[in-house]
């Protein structure tokens, strides 16, 4: 690691962004080394069960070596809604809502239930990516499973819609939520910051230049 360290410093000079760069490396191959330990272990072990399956697929998956995630986990033989969350929140965790979606559909062809770790997660991936549709679906879920009455997932329902510009649903959450929990009132503020840019985008004075 060292003779990579001085090479790359030899070459490219000692630069911050290149510094942050090589840092991440550096980070990255340790982490990588880690993981090739744990799975060493694993594989050494007699029996395995889902618990231990488990907990390597979580190791590779939120390192972000998502192809070494996805192959492990097509190995599982009796995948459970921990298996399912962890592989999907990897790939929401970099981005990938598309490959999420896919895999949440075929988990539920096959019979397992969703929970509300996993559907919180999917309702807020749908708000970064401005997914209206998707969304709305999930929404669903959470009425239909009763995950509507806690007060992170309302917070998150009502950042979703404020995100894919539906002030006035997201405004309908806020009434419908707990006035309680001062996450929600946040939430309300970020509603109302939207509502604010709407206005400014939509204003025929408005240039797109601060």
């Amino acid at each position: 690691m060292g003779t990579v360290i001085s090479a790359f410093l030899h070459v490219c000079g000692w630069k911050v962004e290149k510094g942050r760069t090589l840092h991440g490396l550096v980070m990255k191959l340790g982490l990588l080394r880690q993981l090739s330990d744990a799975r060493l272990l694993f594989n050494e072990m007699p029996e395995r069960n889902v618990v231990s399956w488990n907990v390597i697929l979580n190791g590779y998956a939120k390192a972000g070596f998502l192809d070494s995630a996805r192959d492990l986990f097509d190995k599982i033989d009796d995948k459970d809604v921990v298996s399912w969350g962890t592989i999907i929140g990897g790939y929401l965790q970099f981005g990938r809502l598309t490959e999420a979606l896919s895999l949440y559909l075929e988990m539920i062809r096959t019979g397992v239930g969703s929970n509300d770790v996993m559907i919180v997660d999917m309702i807020s991936a749908c708000a970064e990516a401005s997914a209206f549709t998707e969304g709305q679906q999930f929404h669903a879920v959470t009425i239909k499973k009763a995950f509507d009455c806690y007060d992170f997932m309302q917070t998150t329902i009502i950042h979703y819609y404020a995100a894919c510009e539906k002030i006035s649903s997201a405004c309908l959450q806020f009434k419908l939520g707990s006035k309680l929990h001062i996450a929600n009132w946040n939430a309300l503020v970020s509603v109302r910051e939207a509502m604010v840019n709407q206005r400014l985008t939509r204003s025929p004075a408005y240039s797109g230049v601060v």
